[in-house]
């Protein structure tokens, strides 16, 4: 009806309300109030097909646009996809993880993977507000934004449980022009993904700023779906905790990444998780490499610098190219790691955690996961590095797998590196 009538605001007042998918028209924005409750159902029947979750766009989505401008979700209230319990099939103690209900087969349009609904999609659209909104328990990922235009998330409050997989939080996807701003985001997968696909446009333009995140896999990271070229990036004033990965880079296809800052970091904790989570307790790292293997196009990454970071970690910064092109020009300013054993180690119900620590994860690539020691920096195949006034703390008591402040590959070694004012401290044994 608002659309009808040339646009207007949809408003869910005071109440629990149990809805299908809903898709979002030009000029009508949706308000949960308040002591809203929004719950995304768990029948199929309530999302319009057809979906093919292989090409990770045509997927069951809760709300969701098309084409349209001027829209948004905002008004203090909550949308719930009742991924606990509504799509547990049941869990695997061994990697942690949540087994997910899909909706898969000739029943579900034919549907293969991952054939569950995300909870916001909003695809080919400009001018989105999503604000001072609580987006939780999805059962895919919470937001995605794909081929948008002028994007604004603001005030917004991500929670998915820490055992369910591919929940991220919030995904820019080949978009232009977005801004992501007092969040917070508490996920199993990647807190902040950004994404560029082939045919849907470069990711440009993009300030991340005063967020909070948490994550078993990535704070917030670019990749791994680097496609098309992702440049002009700004990430300042973030606060990481207790994650696997921090902040960093994941290339492995043909776009091009670079103009990229992360600055004003705190990392307050990253911590080694189940080897079936991504990532080895990197604070920063920047990894390009082929997905497919060799014959597989593959881009370059250059032009990256991480300003005024603090991080407490149980792994060092890693910064690799396993391609044909070296990682060109990264600098890392006033930038502080203190590696230490934070944590309790791993139950040993974890069997497959077989490098556990250490390791360098190349995922998705191969080979996947590599064993090394661990160095406060470790620099494979790398040119233009200028590392300046910063440092590496290894905390006594020291465990035998540490290795250095700073090791570059023998393998690949790093081509024209500054040093400048960098402190090592490595603890007595």
């Amino acid at each position: 009806m608002a659309f009808r009538d040339g646009g207007g605001i949809v408003v869910v007042s005071s109440g629990r309300y149990l809805t299908g998918a809903l898709l979002l028209r030009s000029n009508v924005y949706l308000k949960i109030e308040e002591d809203g409750l929004l719950l995304g159902s768990t029948s199929s029947g309530a999302y319009p097909g057809p979906w093919d979750a292989t090409s990770g766009i045509n997927m069951p989505v809760l709300i969701r646009s098309v084409g349209a401008r001027n829209i948004g979700v905002y008004g203090g209230g909550i949308i719930d996809g009742q991924a606990v319990p509504g799509f547990v099939l049941s869990f695997n103690a061994t990697s942690d993880k949540y087994v997910p209900v899909t909706w898969t087969g000739d029943a579900h349009y034919g549907c293969e993977g991952e054939c569950r609904p995300r909870l916001l999609q909003f695809e080919r659209s400009e001018n989105i507000l999503v604000h001072n909104v609580t987006l939780r328990n999805s059962p895919d990922w919470t937001s995605h934004f794909l081929s948008c235009h002028n994007v604004l998330v603001e005030g917004v409050r991500v929670w998915g449980d820490r055992a369910w997989p591919n929940n991220d939080g919030i995904d820019p996807d080949s978009c232009t022009n977005v801004t992501i701003r007092h969040c917070r985001v508490d996920t199993g997968d990647d807190a902040i993904c950004l994404k560029s696909k082939t045919g849907h446009g470069v990711l440009r333009n993009i300030l991340v700023q005063d967020n909070m995140v948490r994550s078993r896999s990535s704070g917030l990271k670019l990749g791994s779906a680097t496609q098309e070229d992702m440049f002009d990036i700004l990430v300042e004033r973030l606060w990481v905790w207790d994650s696997n990965r921090a902040v960093g880079i994941q290339h492995r296809d043909e776009g091009d990444i670079y103009n990229v800052t992360f600055r004003d970091i705190t990392v307050d904790g990253t911590a080694y998780q189940p080897v079936s989570w991504w990532g080895a307790s990197e604070p920063i790292w920047v990894s390009t490499a082929y997905r497919d293997g060799e014959a597989a196009p593959i881009g370059t990454v250059s032009d990256i610098r991480f300003e005024r970071i603090a991080a407490r970690s149980e792994n060092g910064i890693l910064l690799s190219s396993r391609t044909q092109y070296p990682v060109d020009g990264v600098t890392l300013l006033d930038v502080n790691v203190t590696i230490t054993t934070w944590r309790p180690p791993l139950p040993k119900i974890f069997p497959a955690v077989v490098n556990l620590p250490p390791e360098h994860d190349y995922r998705p690539a191969s080979p996947p996961i590599i064993p090394s020691p661990t160095d406060g920096l470790y620099v494979e195949n790398v040119r233009n590095l200028a590392v300046l006034s910063s440092g590496v703390t290894f905390l006594a008591p020291a465990e035998k797998w540490w290795r250095d402040c700073y090791y570059p590959s023998p393998d690949s070694p790093p081509d024209r590196v500054t040093l400048q004012d960098f402190r090592c401290v490595l603890p007595t044994t």
